[in-house]
């Protein structure tokens, strides 16, 4: 027996035993304290046999630090880095929490592992547009019905969250298998094997009570979620700006204010033209190739390179009544070394001349609480050079210009989306979205897109956490420069099983 449970057992003991002096000699009062006697003797006695554990010092022991539940709420708003057709049950996934002591509830770590198969059903009355809708890739070139079936946004999402002296920390790592084709994984002959990729990766760290710094991977800061339509599709409304990267961003909350700013990992995104408006272009005969520092060597008539990462910044306001509001920003650098310019009759390289132009977007999104019984949301998005950051969109711009001049002419476009999102029970939601993509055509060379539209339409049935299925129908217009307009039509089923 140890010292200190001997004194622990003494005082126990004598403290009972002076209590029995103090209350006089009563039959019924002996009676109680000989049970109170009992059941510290009983109590010393567990003590005495309970082995001792390393306990981290200052904490009090405990009989175990590991605990595992169901659920995966541990202070990451979904909002943040998922859109509505991505949110996971709050109930779904298992937690393992680290809690130093049972005289100390609250975890100071926990991780938490969830995600969902999905599964989709896709009947294309037109032409066959591939795995999601895209209006950019509709065309009159391939008039035939299609049919597909594939389970490539199936995911995993692991997130934790960990209380220091300095602060509480967050990570969330997130893949799915929606990464490159057939050609780089399988086919659809006999295996249907697909990539599975990195969607976020992202850290973040409370370096006070008001202010947070995130390093990673995750959605740009100037993208709006909470006004996000709520598709089956994978992709939604044209338009939208939906674009994942590197980032380092700095947050700012005071109650129902958000301003965030962020460094962004840039990439220069254009196209190469022998006509157009910018500039005479003989010597830059590559007509519809597109530039970018991630396609490749080989893959493009020039070289972006990008010396200046993307800044943005963004303001959220969350009203009384559940109404949301949103606006930001983006400002970029579009860069072309002319030592890098390529092409058989291009001689711009050998005065190794260099393009630059300055490009930049704006946004404002809304969602407006009908009552509890319906949500109305809407984005707008103007920019010159904004092209990348908005959905099946143009390029930023094109490389133009005479021998020893290239240049850089931007695309100015504007897009906009509408949604409704009706609950017609507590388990089922009507929803309804138009999207539209409009850029200027004096910006434009043969091949790019002059305006796409969008409508979605869809029934989402959740009965029980576990599970949710819906039913979509998508109607897209897209007019190309240089070609005739053409329409889509697809039909699609979609379930996602949670775990």
């Amino acid at each position: 027996m140890t010292t200190s449970s001997k004194w622990l057992r003494r005082a126990l003991l004598g403290g009972a035993a002076l209590s029995v002096v103090a209350t006089g000699a009563q039959a019924d009062e002996l009676s109680a304290l000989k049970a109170q006697l009992e059941g510290l003797q009983n109590r010393v006695n567990q003590l005495e046999t309970t082995p001792a554990t390393n306990t981290p010092s200052g904490l009090p022991q405990s009989d175990g630090l590991i605990t595992f539940h169901r659920g995966s709420d541990i202070g990451w708003d979904q909002t943040t880095h998922a859109r509505p057709q991505e949110y996971i049950p709050e109930d779904r996934g298992f937690t393992i929490a680290i809690t130093p002591s049972a005289d100390l509830p609250a975890p100071v770590h926990e991780v938490t592992v969830s995600g969902y198969v999905k599964g989709d059903f896709i009947y294309d009355t037109h032409q066959d547009l591939g795995d999601s809708f895209s209006a950019a890739a509709i065309s009159g070139g391939d008039d035939r019905e299609n049919a597909r079936v594939h389970a490539r946004q199936s995911r995993f999402r692991i997130k934790s969250k960990s209380d220091t002296a300095v602060g509480q920390v967050r990570t969330l790592i997130e893949g799915d298998f929606n990464g490159p084709g057939a050609a780089a994984t399988g086919n659809e002959i006999v295996s249907n094997s697909d990539a599975f990729r990195l969607r976020h990766a992202w850290g973040e760290w409370d370096i006070t009570p008001n202010t947070t710094i995130g390093i990673g991977q995750t959605w740009t800061n100037y993208m709006n979620l909470f006004a996000y339509a709520d598709t089956v599709d994978f992709f939604g409304p044209v338009g939208m700006a939906f674009v994942r990267q590197g980032q380092v961003r700095l947050t700012y909350t005071s109650g129902p204010v958000l301003f965030a700013i962020a460094a962004e990992n840039p990439e220069t995104f254009i196209g190469a033209a022998s006509t157009g408006t910018g500039g005479t272009n003989a010597n830059i005969t590559a007509t519809g190739v597109v530039c970018a520092e991630s396609l490749g060597a080989g893959s493009n008539v020039c070289n972006a390179a990008d010396n200046v990462p993307d800044f943005t910044a963004r303001l959220q306001y969350d009203a009384p009544g559940g109404h949301k509001f949103q606006v930001s920003g983006v400002v970029r650098n579009l860069r072309v070394d002319g030592d890098s310019i390529a092409g058989a009759t291009n001689t711009a390289n050998a005065t190794n001349a260099t393009a630059n132009e300055i490009a930049y977007g704006i946004l404002a999104a809304a969602a407006i609480n009908l009552g509890d019984i319906a949500t109305l949301t809407g984005t707008f998005n103007y920019g010159d050079g904004l092209g990348r950051y908005l959905l099946s969109g143009n390029q930023d711009g094109n490389l133009v210009g005479s021998a020893g001049n290239p240049d850089i002419q931007t695309i100015e476009a504007w897009s906009a989306s509408v949604a409704i999102a009706l609950g017609i029970t507590d388990t089922t939601t009507f929803n309804v979205a138009l999207g539209h993509y409009n850029a200027n055509v004096s910006d434009l060379v043969a091949g790019q897109v002059e305006n796409s539209t969008t409508v979605h339409v869809n029934v989402i049935w959740q009965p029980v956490s576990r599970f949710r299925m819906g039913v979509e129908g998508i109607w897209g217009h897209n007019d190309v420069r240089g070609t005739n307009s053409s329409d889509a039509l697809r039909f699609q089923f979609g379930a996602w099983f949670f775990f």
